[in-house]
């Protein structure tokens, strides 16, 4: 289906089923992940947060201590929340993203006398690919700290997480993370901008409406892994600042990890397995998004000749 043709909410729609699908594939590597990153050097820092006292030193030593201590079942704790918030989320930007951006693009067109570009400039698809994030990540703020919590100790249901959240930071809790969230607004559009510029580099004109499955997979699994490298830092934060029991401001947690852990190389603790699970999960994500488009307008189409 040409990607043209297809109006935003289809787009929010397929997004959001398509990520339930890539999210539920890829969860064990980014319960694993938070784990990585939360993790601070010493055992009173990790007991400080509910985590094990035993450090990992890395990523198969992290799923090999989870798995020996809680079975299989653990690596899907918080599942459901997460894919919940990531449907939302995905909802929420893609509806955005493509309401605002086919309008830009309607601009452009008329501009040019009905020549439609192949691909907007860097900083239009910036400012409304963050524009879109900073709707959905406020949306689903409340729920993906939950989820990082879940993530990040053992044992408590959701409940008891949120009544820890709301006691130890009151309702600003779930909102932790919120200033990083906003510069991370920025990672899905960076990600959206390096697929069209692939498309626009690497395939004849004819042919980008419709790339092929695997072009799909690995141009937009290509562009995710370099946004999610270059705003990594700001992940790691992200993730820190949700974990922990007393509220940290965003500057506080940057003096301690860049004193306490390495300096600048603290800021890239468990960053393969981040880049890894970006990698994954989009191609999977943009992979599936197109096809289950094509379902839901076929069944509109369908129901729509039978009134």
């Amino acid at each position: 289906m040409a990607e043209e043709s297809v109006p935003p909410i289809i787009h929010a729609l397929s997004g959001a089923v398509a990520s339930i699908f890539s999210n539920t594939a890829v969860y064990p590597l980014d319960f694993v992940t938070t784990r990585l990153q939360t993790q601070e050097q010493g055992p009173a820092a990790a007991l400080e947060k509910g985590q094990p006292q035993k450090q990992y030193t890395g990523l198969q030593d992290a799923f090999e201590q989870i798995y020996q201590k809680h079975g299989l079942a653990e690596f899907y704790r918080g599942l459901g929340a997460d894919n919940l918030s990531t449907m939302a989320s995905t909802f929420c930007y893609h509806f955005a993203y493509n309401f605002i951006r086919d309008r830009r693009v309607a601009v452009h067109t008329k501009r040019r006398g009905g020549h439609k570009p192949s691909v907007l400039s860097m900083m239009e698809e910036l400012t409304i690919g963050a524009s879109a994030g900073v709707i959905s990540r406020f949306v689903t703020s409340p729920a993906s700290n939950i989820v990082t919590r879940s993530q990040t100790q053992d044992g408590g249901t959701a409940m008891d997480i949120v009544r820890d959240i709301y006691n130890e930071k009151g309702i600003t809790g779930f909102f932790s993370g919120m200033k990083a969230s906003v510069i991370l607004a920025a990672n899905p559009s960076i990600a959206y901008y390096l697929f069209e510029v692939q498309k626009a580099l690497l395939l004849p004109k004819s042919r980008r409406a419709s790339p092929k499955a695997v072009e799909i997979f690995l141009m937009s699994a290509t562009g995710k892994a370099i946004a999610t490298l270059l705003l990594y830092p700001v992940i790691l934060i992200k993730a820190r600042t949700q974990a922990q029991r007393v509220k940290v401001g965003i500057f506080a947690m940057i003096r301690r990890i860049f004193t306490k852990e390495g300096g600048l190389a603290g800021f890239y603790k468990g960053a393969p397995t981040q880049v890894l699970k970006g990698f994954l999960s989009q191609g999977i994500l943009m992979l599936l998004k197109d096809k289950i488009a094509a379902l839901i307008v076929a069944g509109y189409l369908a129901v729509s000749r039978r009134k």
